[in-house]
């Protein structure tokens, strides 16, 4: 079983596509305030975690289902690490 954290946002985002998902990627998904579980096979549950986080960023569904395919990644990058300027102190 794989577990992950997402803020309110992200799971209203992962709401609105919550069947499709399960459906489409073969897994379960289970969702416990901010804690997001997925049930189902090693690979089911990798590729879901993908798109499940493409999804939960914005990106359409359509767009985020391309991560099942081999041929496509996603990557975060933190501005702050790469940023010259640091950040303002409030």
């Amino acid at each position: 079983m794989e577990q992950f954290f997402l803020s309110k946002k992200q799971i209203n985002l992962l709401r609105r596509h919550f069947k499709t998902l399960e459906k489409e990627l073969k897994v379960k998904i289970l969702i416990k305030e901010n804690l997001v579980s997925l049930e189902g096979n090693a690979v089911n549950r990798y590729e879901a975690f993908d798109v499940i986080r493409a999804v939960s960023n914005g990106f359409d569904l359509r767009t985020a289902l391309l991560l099942k395919d081999e041929d496509y990644m996603i990557e975060e990058l933190y501005i702050i690490s790469y940023a010259k300027r640091q950040r303002l102190k409030d």
